[in-house]
């Protein structure tokens, strides 16, 4: 099969529990790096895949009732280094990569 200017995406579905702080979100960026690798490097003999796509809140859903009580527990700022681990991963890899975030502002 000839790929010549085509590449793929992989869709990676999450079950993570939510979280209660912002210290439980590493272990699942960690997860989430080994499903890409496991994405990208599993296809590779077959075809590229250059996308790789988690659901929007694969993070930490917003299980707080209160903007306060999310700002406080759970929101982190952007970048983080979180954000620098996805993109130290992309650097090795030729495609490109937006982590999932909620990028609304709460009022």
């Amino acid at each position: 099969m000839d790929t010549t200017g085509r590449y793929y995406a992989a869709c990676c579905q999450t079950d993570f529990p939510s979280p209660k702080t912002q210290a439980e979100i590493s272990s699942r960026v960690d997860r989430m790096l080994e499903m890409i690798d496991s994405a990208v490097l599993g296809y590779e003999p077959f075809f590229p895949v250059r996308l790789v796509v988690f659901p929007e809140f694969a993070h930490t859903p917003p299980v707080y009732f209160t903007v306060e009580e999310l700002r406080e527990r759970l929101a982190v700022p952007i970048p983080n280094e979180h954000t620098d681990r996805y993109t130290a991963r992309d650097a090795r890899a030729t495609g490109l990569m937006q982590a999932p975030t909620e990028r609304k502002k709460f009022v």
